[in-house]
């Protein structure tokens, strides 16, 4: 297995991670660190410039799915009106 092919399964692994359980890989499950890991080495590689063309557009939609799955309590320290006092 070359580098495309192992980059390609770990993305597809990811994304049916976010379809399957609805949430994003967690730093603090042993099974998920290898996931995120990955997303962390490919931020840095997409920082610095050096992630090829196809793989950024995969990437760049990789985290906007990421993005749909944001916890709603990372929210109400950034915004409170956005979640009910109740919920606080």
């Amino acid at each position: 297995m070359n580098n495309n092919e192992r980059w390609e399964s770990m993305y597809l692994q990811i994304v049916g991670y976010l379809y399957t359980y609805k949430r994003r890989p967690s730093k603090y499950y042993s099974e998920d660190l290898r996931m995120v890991n990955w997303m962390k080495y490919n931020r840095k590689l997409e920082l610095r410039g050096e992630l090829s063309p196809e793989r950024l557009k995969k990437f760049n939609v990789l985290t906007a799915l990421c993005e749909k799955y944001q916890r709603i309590n990372q929210n109400a320290y950034v915004n409170p009106d956005v979640v009910p006092a109740d919920k606080l």
